[in-house]
């Protein structure tokens, strides 16, 4: 009975240090701004939205294999300071900072407000959108950034197989989330969820650098707390 209530324990502990982290890799507008460009594609929208993701996909399960691997060589977890987790989560916050900072000063326009219209044959192959949700996720570092503290973090905890695995697909399908709920809304709401992504769609274009660095920011900070508390 008490080893039970230690895996529990040890469980909800690094369920409250992953949650945040993988809200955070949620909170991608360049992922959100180009599924919804698949979206409302004027041929197979939703064709195209499930290939995207299915790359997006891909991406992040070998971000999670890569990182559990790595944690697995890293000490185990302790209960009290522990300056391996310390040491990589200030280390991201400063990634972060300077991401943020990128983002503002970047001088280059962003995405065009209105979707070209796709040639037939990229409209009859939705590979191109899966090649793309390949890419769009590989370049998008803030939530790899975020990610990876978080599978340190299961890595090097003790779990059991099953909470290991839960907790593995709950932090893959928050960092999905950008590419996955646009398709569902679709498919729940027709129409009106389509115009309702085109007008978020146009406003994340106008403010991506700035929401990007926002966020950039504010989990640079979330990371630095949680870095300091660690030593």
């Amino acid at each position: 009975m008490a080893a039970a209530a230690s895996t529990t324990l040890s469980a909800a502990a690094v369920l409250a240090a992953v949650l945040p982290l993988a809200v955070g890799a949620a909170m991608s507008p360049l992922v959100l701004v180009l599924q919804v460009r698949q979206l409302l594609a004027p041929a197979l929208g939703l064709a195209r939205a499930w290939a995207f993701l299915l790359g997006a996909a891909v991406i992040t399960l070998v971000w999670l294999g890569l990182g559990l691997a790595v944690g697995d060589l890293l000490p185990p977890r302790p209960t009290g300071p522990d300056p391996v987790a310390a040491t990589l989560h200030l280390a991201v916050a400063a990634l972060l900072v300077s991401l943020g900072a990128a983002n503002l000063l970047r001088a280059q326009p962003g995405l065009a407000v209105a979707p070209p219209p796709p040639t037939p044959a990229r409209a009859a192959a939705p590979w191109s959108a899966f090649r793309l949700g390949l890419g769009a996720m590989a370049a998008n570092l803030s939530s790899l950034a975020l990610f990876l503290p978080a599978v340190q973090d299961l890595a090097r905890a003790s779990l059991d197989a099953a909470e290991r695995a839960g907790l593995s697909a709950l932090l893959v399908g928050f960092t999905l989330l950008p590419a996955l709920l646009p398709p569902c809304l679709v498919l729940a709401s027709g129409r009106r969820g389509e115009q309702l992504l085109e007008r978020l769609w146009r406003w994340l274009n106008s403010h991506q650098r700035q929401v990007s660095a926002t966020l950039c920011f504010v989990f640079a900070a979330l990371l630095t707390v949680n870095g300091l508390a660690r030593l």
